[in-house]
């Protein structure tokens, strides 16, 4: 599957020049080109995280690499800037590596996002030399308590060593990928957060973003007061 825009790649660089165009297209109700997509490779996960309903759903891979050759070829026709790829966990996608070659060398940003836990140090050297430009990494605590009681005993600590892997391998092939940690904020962690930066800065990542949970059940999204406390 896959969607127009997203709301953690949003990036508004270079639409100035397009700014008669693209007005024109929303005053006449037109479609613009696609300038951001996010295709979902894979629903497979190798975590049960409690925010996250992915992991229950049971979808095979449908996107095969000739499918994504031909997307590919579509998207730079349009003049697409930027792909991101997700899963489910996109590491489990088992043609990855050849996919992002795909876009990247069709003159497309290629990002994605991931857990982090299965980024070896060989994993990481292959993503590093695929042509990757940002990776996003999902860390829901500045302590493995907290994030281990998300998404699962051990970790906070596999996801640390697999940010570190990827900024070694980085460093290694003489490239800077950008690495950001994604932390979603729940009613269990807004009181971590502040020690999130440190740990991000120590293994290696150079973004943070914080993102709302979607959670219209109200189970774990947070109420008026704890609103006001993480503001404070």
């Amino acid at each position: 599957s896959f969607a127009h825009r997203d709301g953690d790649m949003q990036d508004w660089e270079g639409l100035s020049e397009e700014e008669t165009a693209l007005r024109r297209t929303v005053a006449e109700r037109r479609p613009f080109r696609p300038l951001y997509v996010k295709i979902k490779l894979t629903w497979r996960c190798n975590l049960r995280c409690t925010v996250c309903n992915v992991w229950r759903q049971s979808r095979e891979n449908r996107l095969t690499l000739p499918v994504l050759t031909a997307l590919a070829n579509e998207l730079a026709d349009l003049g697409t800037a930027k792909v991101h790829l997700s899963g489910g966990e996109v590491l489990l996608y088992p043609d990855l590596m050849e996919a992002i070659p795909l876009f990247a060398e069709r003159g497309m940003r290629v990002n994605l996002t991931t857990n982090g836990t299965l980024l070896t140090r060989e994993t990481a050297e292959r993503l590093v030399q695929s042509g990757i430009r940002n990776v996003s990494i999902s860390l829901d605590g500045a302590t493995p308590a907290v994030h281990d009681a998300v998404r699962g005993k051990g970790n906070w600590k596999r996801t640390v060593r697999g940010v570190r892997n990827l900024r070694r391998a980085a460093r290694h092939a003489g490239c800077k990928p950008h690495i950001r940690i994604n932390t979603v904020i729940t009613r269990h962690n807004y009181r971590d957060i502040a020690g999130l930066p440190e740990i991000a800065h120590q293994a290696g990542a150079d973004r943070l973003t914080l993102i709302p949970v979607d959670d219209h059940g109200g189970r774990v999204r947070l109420n008026k007061g704890r609103i006001r406390e993480y503001n404070e």
